[in-house]
């Protein structure tokens, strides 16, 4: 009786785990710019990608550095990555096009967004090289059926305080003047999914639709980085911004360049 129950208990098993591997997965493409200044990263970022447990995604990383050695260093690594994980990982050398950071980061992720759309990816998850996001981050976001999903992470502020890299308009004043602030670090818990107005592109799943829609950019009077006007553009298309403060990130923030650079 008892051999009987197990045996039709491991036949159960094996249908449903049959079942589970031929299951369509949304196609996803992680990736980020990146240049030799993120360099004092690289391995923490490359045991993260390795960590996580998302069946179908693969990695493209677009370096801009001045020199073509850190390019050298990522495809040994993406090859060593492919070795043990069977997952692809490609290293572009697109990225060198102007002198300043902002437009070179500008340039590298929309080379990813035609990547993403070019290669019949679903989705896109920019994971920053400095940000080491949770193993099933991927799954996670995906669950919420957003086309527009952050995980949360903190930086370090000018004034020396942390900050979550999430953003909300506090008044209707402040939204019709594009006056954002800073989502209080208190305001991730108690651990949610929850509408924002913008976050950082540091571990943000973004659906196919909203890049055929959008592209990176930043504007030349303005200082702020291209998530700020990502955001801005995604709401301004119709699109809501999503962070779910569950998937809580590791940022080794460091400069990675001057504000001079900008």
């Amino acid at each position: 009786m008892q051999a009987g129950f197990r045996c039709k208990g491991a036949m159960f098993f094996n249908s449903f785990c049959a079942l589970y591997l031929s299951m369509p997965f949304p196609r996803v493409l992680v990736g980020c710019p990146t240049s030799d200044a993120k360099a004092y990263c690289l391995d923490r970022f490359l045991g993260g990608l390795k960590s996580l447990t998302y069946r179908d995604f693969e990695v493209c990383l677009v370096d801009n550095s001045k020199s073509e050695d850190y390019y050298r260093l990522l495809q040994k690594h993406a090859k060593e990555f492919e070795k043990e994980t069977g997952k692809r990982f490609a290293v572009l050398r697109d990225g060198l096009q102007v002198e300043k950071a902002r437009q070179r980061v500008v340039f590298c992720r929309n080379v990813l967004a035609k990547k993403v759309l070019d290669g019949g990816f679903d989705y896109f998850f920019s994971l920053e090289q400095d940000v080491i996001p949770p193993p099933g981050i991927i799954e996670r976001l995906l669950s919420g059926k957003k086309e527009i999903c952050a995980g949360a992470y903190l930086n370090l502020m000018p004034t020396g305080h942390v900050s979550a890299v999430a953003f909300k308009f506090d008044s209707e004043e402040n939204r019709k003047n594009a006056l954002l602030t800073p989502l209080g670090l208190m305001n991730l818990f108690p651990s949610r999914l929850m509408e924002v107005d913008a976050t950082g592109l540091g571990a943000i799943l973004i659906h196919r639709s909203v890049l055929g829609e959008i592209s990176f950019r930043v504007e030349e009077n303005s200082t702020a980085f291209d998530d700020i006007f990502f955001g801005r553009d995604a709401r301004n298309a119709g699109y809501k911004i999503f962070l779910d403060s569950s998937m809580f990130c590791l940022h080794l923030f460091r400069p990675g360049f001057s504000k001079a650079d900008i």
